[in-house]
């Protein structure tokens, strides 16, 4: 009945009484808004604004989760020492007790566990439950928390999530490092821009790492590698410590070309990284 409410059924008959389920169909409204936040659609992305803390988070869309993020059974909060969405859960009109989660959480249950409008509790249980067994977490590969994309989640452990932000943070321009998390594997592109400012150009290696150690080794070894001028990732941060971390530099969607490009690329395209 919320939908009908909502104004985001058609009714196939044209008959407005007929609430029969034969003679509903969803409307695939690009838009639902309520008290507590707002949602809607633009191309490949979800937004959700929390309307309390006026914070924006979005995410890669699929059917299933955006009917998922409007189900009034969702209420959100914002936890400003994490930067993250909270989620409470209504059940029989009371909010359910020990069970909450993120915007992340959600994102990736859907992702990953098939998480939709009917489930989603037990999926993301069972998520919790597995993560909790494993002692993950789920890593924000850019480290901005409102990017909750397919390509930037990815499970981690907590040690290995702190070491990656830590390293990632740091390479400045002209220096890049662009990761995204696809099949299981990082597939990265990182190098250097070069040439001036009307022409630029760059020197990039496309490289596919199995999992977050390597993933994390990797970018310690470019962050500390010199080029031919002796200049290195470390050694711009410290001459140039103001210097624009590229993959955050593009607005909140991130470098978006650069990552749909290494989603889209050949397997064969890619280098595989071996641990040293």
């Amino acid at each position: 009945m919320s939908w009908v409410k909502a104004g985001r059924v058609n009714f196939l008959d044209g008959n407005t009484s007929n609430l029969t389920k034969a003679n509903l169909s969803h409307t695939h409204a690009d838009e639902e808004d309520n008290i507590n936040r707002r949602i809607w659609r633009e191309g490949e992305y979800i937004f959700l604004h929390h309307k309390k803390s006026g914070q924006c988070y979005f995410c890669s869309y699929t059917p299933v989760l955006f009917d998922l993020l409007c189900s009034h059974r969702i209420l959100w909060g914002y936890q400003p020492d994490m930067g993250r969405l909270q989620a409470t859960v209504i059940w029989k009109k009371r909010k359910m007790k020990g069970f909450a989660f993120g915007f992340h959480t959600l994102c990736y249950a859907s992702y990953h566990y098939g998480a939709g409008k009917n489930n989603f509790i037990g999926r993301v249980k069972q998520m919790q439950k597995d993560f909790s067994a494993a002692h993950l977490s789920v890593d924000h590969l850019d480290d901005n928390q409102a990017n909750n994309c397919i390509w930037n989640l990815s499970p981690m452990r907590k040690e290995q999530n702190a070491g990656k932000k830590d390293i990632l943070g740091c390479i400045r321009y002209p220096f890049f490092f662009y990761a995204v998390y696809f099949d299981g594997e990082y597939r990265v592109v990182c190098g250097r821009i070069c040439g001036d400012v009307l022409y630029p150009g760059y020197d990039a290696a496309f490289v596919i790492c199995a999992d977050p150690p390597a993933l994390i080794e990797l970018a310690k070894r470019f962050y500390k590698t010199e080029w031919e001028d002796g200049v290195s990732p470390e050694k711009k941060l410290k001459s140039n410590p103001d210097n624009v971390c590229l993959q955050n530099y593009f607005g909140d969607f991130g470098a978006t070309g650069i990552r749909k490009l290494l989603l889209e690329k050949n397997q064969n395209e890619f280098e595989t990284y071996k641990m040293q």
